[in-house]
């Protein structure tokens, strides 16, 4: 049984790529939305704007809940003042331009694709906004659609795959250039889907990750020492599917606050270079 895949794109030549690669056909969900899709995955057209897309988001995820058991993805292009055009990159922040919040997706597995903070704005620009880096991607839906997608599904399963149409000039790409520029997306979406776990397996990760929980009660972390240990604890866990993390018997139980943020600053050292 596969993971059910849903995935959104602005524009409808953003959406042909999976359209074709997938064999996908239209749908009559009698819905706001163009929607195609088969068993397995679900396309959705929303519409530019970061409103159309989080509600493209929240009306998939309630009309077909089977999606929040497996991936749900954003793809489209991006631009980016100094990146090579038609680059693919996973972002691991979104920021929402207007309220400078703040969403990360969680990227629990390794890819040969770049990284990248995105900044959605409300309509298009041709310069860097404020806060922007010279590497930063720029784009109108991400950030909303985190927004919308991790109100019904856990970080690691909701993720932004964004190519570099344009360097900071979105009124000089020509929608034949896109079409030609998201075949450079197909594979880094792939790659995604292929990398998040299912939840079938979740029985077996919450047992393992158990050593976690105990190292937590035992060294009495704070919450948020906890959340960051068991967000690094996952990842070691997907990096090794039939191994256990041992019991940090090396380490000794920390006595005060000094000793015990060098000791979780210590064994995360140590999950991300096992």
């Amino acid at each position: 049984m596969m993971d059910v895949v849903g995935v959104i794109t602005a524009m409808a030549v953003e959406g042909n790529v999976f359209r074709s690669a997938w064999g996908l056909k239209a749908m009559d969900t009698g819905g706001p939305f163009r929607c195609y899709g088969d068993d397995d995955r679900i396309l959705v057209i929303s519409g530019s704007g970061k409103v159309r897309c989080a509600s493209a988001a929240a009306w998939l995820l309630s009309q077909f809940p089977e999606i929040r058991d497996g991936v749900l993805l954003n793809a489209g292009i991006a631009g980016s003042g100094s990146l090579e055009i038609g680059s693919a990159h996973i972002i691991h922040q979104a920021v929402d331009t207007a309220t400078d919040r703040r969403l990360y997706p969680d990227i629990l597995f390794t890819h040969p694709y770049g990284e990248a903070t995105l900044h959605t704005v409300d309509k298009p620009v041709d310069k860097r906004t404020a806060g922007m880096g010279e590497d930063d991607l720029i784009d109108m839906e991400g950030a909303a659609f985190l927004q919308a997608a991790q109100l019904w599904m856990p970080c690691h399963r909701t993720h932004l795959v964004k190519v570099i149409s344009d360097n900071l000039a979105p009124d000089q790409v020509d929608r034949g250039d896109i079409a030609r520029l998201m075949e450079n997306a197909l594979p880094a979406v792939e790659h995604i889907i292929g990398a998040v776990s299912c939840d079938r397996e979740q029985s077996d990760m919450d047992k393992r990750m158990e050593v976690f929980t105990r190292i937590g009660e035992r060294w009495r972390l704070t919450m948020s020492q906890r959340a960051q240990l068991h967000r690094t604890g996952r990842a070691w866990l997907l990096r090794h599917p039939d191994g256990e993390f041992p019991w940090p018997g090396d380490m000794d139980a920390p006595r005060d606050k000094q000793s015990r943020n060098q000791a979780l600053a210590d064994l995360i050292d140590r999950l991300w270079e096992g």
